[in-house]
């Protein structure tokens, strides 16, 4: 997608100095024109590069976040930004465990906009397969299987409902901010592993995460980086 949006640049910008050069700048313009050109084509097989590469190291880990939870119950996973730990786990891990999956964002303009790109990735109406829920706006049913949702919505949640029926998984993203509610949220679902709700799947994600302090609290853990 990347490649194609710096192509489209490179037509536009190449376009546009071209009636420059129409205009009567001469043989100098056009190998500014040359140059120019070349530097955005460069830059744009660059950037494609790197978000395929990114892309494909989530993509080859997918096997193994499944198997890992299904097998320790738990998971420490630590990623690069950009190489869409946030959109692709969620969707690694839809239809392989029971239940709801809740992917739990620091800030509302995160779980909305994940929410619609996850929709659209598995080209389904945003609330029906995937949904969001935030402080005073929802967009999800009883059929939603994936639900990002704040860290504050998720806590209030669980005052209410504190087994979460019905929920088998909780990813709580960008956990390296540390807040309160990131910490609460997890210290309460570790104790509910260990009494009412054992079958629970936890995964913590983070692209700067302090793993080995967090492996040190969560030892049941697996790890994947």
């Amino acid at each position: 997608v990347s490649l194609l949006v710096a192509a489209g640049c490179v037509l536009a910008l190449g376009q546009g100095l071209k009636h420059v050069i129409d205009a009567g700048f001469g043989q100098a313009s056009q190998a500014i024109l040359d140059a120019a050109l070349a530097g955005v084509l460069a830059l744009a097989v660059l950037l494609s590069v790197a978000t395929f590469a990114r892309f494909y190291l989530m993509m080859s880990t997918g096997e193994r976040v499944i198997t890992d939870i299904r097998r320790a119950g738990s998971l420490i996973l630590t990623a690069p930004t950009g190489s869409g730990k946030s959109t692709q786990t969620p969707q690694y891990l839809l239809g392989q465990l029971p239940g709801k999956i809740l992917v739990l964002e620091p800030r509302r303009l995160a779980a909305r906009s994940l929410a619609g790109r996850v929709a659209a990735e598995t080209k389904t109406p945003l609330g029906a397969k995937v949904g969001y829920q935030v402080r005073f706006d929802s967009r999800c049913g009883a059929e939603t299987a994936v639900v990002f949702q704040t860290y504050g919505v998720f806590i209030a949640r669980m005052l209410k409902d504190p087994g979460l029926p019905g929920v088998g998984a909780v990813l709580l993203d960008e956990f390296h901010e540390r807040t309160l509610e990131c910490d609460l949220a997890l210290a309460w679902l570790k104790a509910l592993r260990k009494g009412r709700r054992p079958d629970l799947k936890i995964a913590v994600m983070s692209a700067t995460l302090e793993a080995e302090a967090l492996s040190r609290y969560l030892p049941e853990a697996a790890r994947v980086e």
